[in-house]
């Protein structure tokens, strides 16, 4: 389920908002997780969202079997699904490349070095690299293909961790 993956990485990031919390539940309810966690989870209304919603999300969690991640992992899954929603035709490349960007960039304003440090995947720092190709119309085409080129090494890098947490 990628919107359950996206909502864990972004929370491992400290990037997923409160109003999320409510979505998750009702996403997990949809797709016949059905537990008193989640019912809560889903139920949880905008004003206790800050204070309740991450207890409640890691109950929920621990019940559908995903143990805590690394930020570092967090960050390998959210690029590994967002790769595969660029690999499934979900968003445009450029799209994707725009969303990992965002992610990256503030998840990790904390000033940790991207260069050469090795919590940061290769994949991550060129697929970053690529934000501003996208926006030139001279470079969007090679942009958008070598966009699929790495979401597709991507893929194949971190499959283990995405089968991990996706089933």
């Amino acid at each position: 389920m990628h919107a359950l993956s996206i909502a864990e990485a972004r929370f491992t990031l400290g990037r997923l908002p409160p109003i999320a919390f409510s979505e998750v539940g009702v996403c997990l309810l949809e797709a016949g997780h059905d537990s008193e966690a989640v019912r809560s989870l889903a139920a949880l209304r905008e004003d206790e969202a800050p204070s309740a919603g991450s207890k409640l999300f890691r109950r929920v969690l621990t019940e559908l079997g995903r143990g805590p991640l690394s930020r570092e992992d967090g960050l390998r899954l959210y690029l590994g699904v967002v790769s595969r929603q660029i690999l499934a035709g979900e968003v445009s490349p450029c799209q994707g490349v725009r969303q990992i960007w965002t992610e990256a960039i503030e998840a990790h304003r904390d000033g940790d070095s991207w260069d050469g440090n090795p919590a940061y995947p290769r994949e991550l720092l060129f697929l970053i690299g690529l934000a501003g190709d996208c926006e030139d119309p001279l470079t969007r085409e090679w942009a958008e293909n070598s966009a699929r080129a790495t979401a597709a090494r991507t893929v194949e890098r971190y499959g283990s961790l995405l089968r991990a947490r996706e089933r």
